[in-house]
């Protein structure tokens, strides 16, 4: 009998929308369909989003890709894998119906409760670079603890949006060890769970609140709800694997494994993963996280918190306008010289995610005169970012972990001039993959393994991920940024103690 190659769902849930394509067990994409939802900012520090537009955006989306592909095809699907924004908390009750709103990963109102657990000092904070970040899970549920005690009561379980997504589709309680590792202080090599810890930060009833049935990435969850294959077309015994968090996930779809590439998402934020064979402990970066993407790895992670989520609040904040008024601010950044004609722009709009960890950073600008047009202020934006990024790079350098080559997916990767910048400034190529939505592609890669079709990761990361091309950095340029990096170094070290 003749062999027919699998394919596979991936479903990425990012911070403005859902990604849904087909795969097939070479990488080659044969469907696809995209759609938003909207982020509310309701305060200083606050951002939401409405848990039941994650789920109409997906079933539109994969309705889409249903769309585009045959019965025979639609019979050839053996997989469903996800990925999805963390730490976005969602409050649920017995049933799994959301509470209210999510609390996203960029949501910073928990900071109180971030510095508490960081005071304790608790040897578990080893394993996560020494600090939690407002930004993870454990931090969100003691806010809802602490300022919404009703809440808190009523709420049967605080889980991730890859969670719920997954209980959706499968009516399973599990959560990935990619998001409980990075974002729940989960150490698998100390046992998992971390009791001691839990009750030194006033979280003691944390085994009623937390899903603790934890699942490796790609490993089986269960099968799709009949009722969900019997909506779309799918075959009944359709398998769900587990995923993890986007930028995590979408490291597979990059190609990256162990060696000296550093794996770079390119977003509404920047996510920086490198793994390792070794356990190492780092200052300034987050981790080591061992297992929670590759088995037998530890993982490194750096990150800022604000990127592309600048760029497009310059957009709206000038009232950009025009066709694209992405490309039109970046051919108008292309003609200002290196430095910005003296404007140094520090990109910490929602804080410091590595290597200050910086809870409280605030965004800034300096050398503003009346000279300057939109055109400098909006090219300092992008060398602030190339520029945070090369502090990332320089301290994994620094301390041991050789990094000398990127490997990035994303809409920024699409900017020429920009992606030229972050290469010029950190002094490494880039190379950019051939499928620039590696999140659904990680998703994929993770359901083959999870279905037998590979042996592992790196199996199916070598014959699903393709290399497109590598953009080289000058290095007389990169000298030139020398200066204004030594320039945004100090301004943070200027202005740092304002920042409360």
């Amino acid at each position: 009998m003749k062999y027919v190659a699998p394919y596979f769902i991936g479903a990425d849930f990012g911070t403005g929308g859902v990604r849904v394509a087909v795969i097939d067990s070479r990488g080659a994409v044969l469907a696809k369909g995209e759609q938003d939802y909207a982020t509310s900012f309701p305060r200083n520090g606050w951002a939401e989003q409405d848990p039941l537009c994650w789920w109409d955006a997906f079933t539109k989306s994969l309705s889409h890709c249903m769309g585009q592909i045959g019965a025979a095809e639609r019979s050839r699907i053996a997989a469903v894998g996800v990925c999805a924004t963390s730490s976005t908390l969602v409050p649920v009750d017995r049933d799994g119906t959301p509470l209210g709103m999510a609390m996203m990963w960029m949501d910073t109102r928990s900071a109180d409760e971030a510095m508490a657990i960081n005071r304790t000092h608790h040897e578990a904070l080893r394993y996560c670079g020494g600090e939690v970040s407002s930004e993870w899970i454990i931090p969100k549920i003691l806010w809802v603890k602490h300022h919404d005690e009703p809440l808190y009561e009523k709420t049967d379980k605080m889980i991730e949006q890859l969670d719920w997504i997954n209980l959706k589709l499968s009516g399973r309680w599990v959560t990935s060890k990619c998001n409980a590792t990075c974002k729940w202080n989960y150490i698998d090599s100390r046992g998992g769970w971390q009791d001691d810890y839990f009750r030194k930060i006033g979280f003691e009833d944390y085994a009623d609140k937390l899903v603790l049935d934890v699942k490796s990435v790609g490993e089986p969850v269960g099968n799709l709800l009949p009722e969900l294959c019997r909506q779309f077309g799918l075959p009944e015994q359709t398998l769900l694997v587990e995923g993890g968090i986007d930028a995590h996930i979408a490291v597979l779809g990059l190609g990256v494994a162990t060696g000296n590439k550093i794996g770079t998402i390119m977003g509404t934020s920047f996510v920086h993963l490198a793994f390792s064979r070794e356990e190492r402990f780092q200052s300034g970066i987050w981790g080591p996280y061992h297992n929670a993407v590759l088995p037998g790895c530890w993982l490194l992670e750096g990150g800022q918190i604000s990127a592309g989520g600048i760029v497009k609040w310059f957009n709206r904040v000038f009232q950009v306008q025009g066709e694209n008024p992405y490309d039109l601010m970046s051919a108008q950044a292309a003609k200002v010289p290196i430095g910005s004609e003296g404007i140094v722009c520090l990109d910490f709009f929602q804080g410091n995610r590595t290597p200050y960890k910086n809870l409280k950073a605030k965004g800034a600008f300096y050398g503003l005169s009346l000279k300057h047009t939109r055109a400098e202020i909006y090219r300092s934006i992008l060398e602030a970012v190339a520029l945070g990024t090369r502090n990332i790079i320089e301290n994994f350098r620094v301390q041991g972990c050789a990094i000398d080559s990127m490997v990035a997916c994303g809409g920024i990767t699409k900017d020429k001039v920009w992606i030229r910048m972050i290469s010029d400034a950190s002094g490494i190529p880039i190379i950019i993959t051939e499928n620039a939505q590696a999140g659904t592609l990680g998703c994929c890669i993770a359901a083959a393994v999870g279905t037998g079709t590979y042996l592992g990761f790196e199996e199916a990361s070598s014959r699903m991920v393709r290399e497109l091309r590598t953009v080289e950095p000058d290095m007389g340029r990169h000298r030139l940024y020398d200066e204004v990096f030594e320039k945004y170094l100090d301004l943070y070290e200027s202005l740092k103690h304002m920042m409360v």
